[in-house]
């Protein structure tokens, strides 16, 4: 192993662990915006009061630039949520790529100045609990020369 490829996996471990402990967590807002939800290891925009559902976010990397799953469970239902990432991913320069409605939603966006795509899927979460379960997942833009 060479001394950067050590270096890396002591990065990609030290990334992990905070994120598993969800230190480095941005500034929690009740309202639809675009920060980041209450004690999320990463930043990126959440609709409505959204919190960190730990047990299913896994991510490697930190602040704005990261890679991995990140899930949230918002107050917000599948329409406003789906309408907050429409807009709110544009005004970030991501270009939309696909988006499938149906009693789901999955958009998906790329970052062609990062290198990096995103699915983000909305589910109701439940008759009873209305507001929704969001899933986004961030994976480097793999270009192929065709």
């Amino acid at each position: 192993m060479t001394r950067r490829t050590v270096l890396q996996a002591i990065a990609a471990t030290a990334a992990l662990t905070l994120a598993i402990s969800g230190i480095g967590g941005a500034a929690y807002s009740a309202a639809p915006s675009n920060k980041a939800a209450a004690f999320a290891p990463v930043e990126f925009p959440s609709p409505g009061k959204s919190t960190i559902n730990r047990d299913k976010t896994i991510v490697v990397g930190g602040a704005t630039l990261w890679f991995g799953t990140l899930s949230l469970d918002s107050d917000a239902n599948l329409n406003e949520a789906q309408q907050f990432y429409t807009g709110v991913m544009a005004a970030q320069g991501w270009q939309p790529l696909s988006t499938l409605i149906a009693d789901r939603v999955v958009l998906q966006f790329i970052d062609r100045t990062h290198g990096r795509s995103v699915m983000i899927s909305i589910d109701k979460k439940g008759p009873l609990n209305g507001g929704s379960h969001i899933e986004v997942v961030i994976s480097p833009l793999i270009v192929s020369a065709l």
